[in-house]
């Protein structure tokens, strides 16, 4: 996984935050860190920073699909499953499988083609190819 240094310095400073927040915790109950109540506190302020640091890289998760205005266009997808009732299913783009939403009405199968509308943090939106062969 790649990061941008701005990605690297948002992650690096809400741990550094929940770190922070950890050390004054336990210097300040220092005598009850190992009592029943200050290992829950301790493991819910590690917890809250696994929680936010997943969130953090999962709303600026770096990824080989980028979509500048125009270009989205131009991507194909292939089908891997879902789409049968609901408008949801997953389809693969240059090699990463991605979650996706169907827009308009379409029967689509798994290996078939859709093109790619937008993205919308990790789900792209898709839209059946018009005139494709069945």
């Amino acid at each position: 996984m790649h990061l941008s240094r701005r990605q690297f310095w948002l992650l690096l400073a809400v741990e550094t935050a929940f770190l922070a927040v950890l050390a004054l915790w336990v210097l300040w109950q220092v005598e009850q860190l190992f009592e029943p109540f200050g290992l829950l506190v301790a493991l819910a302020i590690i917890v809250a920073s696994d929680v936010a640091t997943g969130l953090l890289l999962q709303r600026y998760a770096p990824t080989r699909i980028t979509l500048e205005p125009g270009e989205a266009s131009q991507l194909a997808a292939r089908v891997v499953g879902g789409f049968g009732e609901s408008a949801l299913g997953e389809v693969v783009v240059k090699g990463e499988r991605w979650r996706a939403r169907l827009e308009g009405p379409a029967d689509l199968a798994p290996g078939d083609r859709v093109d790619v509308v937008a993205r919308a943090g990790l789900t792209l939106f898709v839209r059946e190819i018009r005139g494709r062969s069945t």
